[in-house]
């Protein structure tokens, strides 16, 4: 009986060290949410844009709140935070800023692989966001940045397929189709003749 009080205990202590670093925003309860956002350490920009205080836009500002959103750097305990407003933002993106998203979403997937693709495999809609955005990416990347082939889908792919740990093959491979069949469409596009349309077309 003392063995088994001994290993609950030590579950119980695993479970509460680790309570936020694998779940989502949504997933956390209320007490949970305040204190990361009551946090003495927390980004500013992103406590202002948690509360709507500013907007994501196609400026300056902008563009290093993206950068800390989907940084390698990122605290464990602060991802659940950062990966809602970045998906806030990818969601509410239009014009020139939707343009610049893709870049985001390739590097938030490959610096926190495995944490996204769970979410993707089980959120359809943030699915066909992400593979849109990351599609139109990718031809332009392929097209730019010929001899760069760490920014191109092969690459992209490669790692994911390697980082992706507990995801399914299943969904690794749908999500890749589902980017590969948009740069088709936009190539298409391109060379029938076409402008080079719009992540929302």
């Amino acid at each position: 009986m003392k063995w088994l009080i001994l290993i609950i205990c030590a579950f119980s202590f695993n479970g509460n060290r680790t309570d936020t670093a694998m779940l989502y925003w949504e997933q956390l309860t209320k007490k949970q949410q305040k204190a990361m956002l009551d946090s003495p350490d927390l980004n500013k920009d992103i406590l202002q844009f948690y509360y709507q205080k500013i907007e994501a836009s196609d400026n300056e500002r902008t563009f290093l709140l993206l950068d800390t959103l989907t940084s390698k750097e990122i605290n464990e305990n602060e991802l659940s935070l950062k990966f809602h407003l970045f998906n806030r933002i990818c969601k509410s993106s239009d014009g020139a800023l939707s343009e610049m998203i893709g870049m985001y979403c390739r590097n938030m997937i490959l610096n926190h692989a495995e944490y996204v693709l769970h979410y993707l495999e089980q959120n359809n809609e943030f699915h066909l966001m992400y593979s849109n955005f990351l599609g139109y990416e990718f031809v332009l990347n392929e097209d730019i940045y010929v001899d760069s082939t760490e920014l191109h889908f092969d690459y992209f792919k490669n790692r994911i397929t390697l980082d992706k740990a507990t995801v399914p093959n299943k969904f690794i491979n749908k999500f890749c189709d589902d980017i590969q069949l948009r740069m088709n469409f936009l190539i298409e596009k391109n060379n029938s003749g076409g402008k080079l349309i719009k992540i929302s077309d």
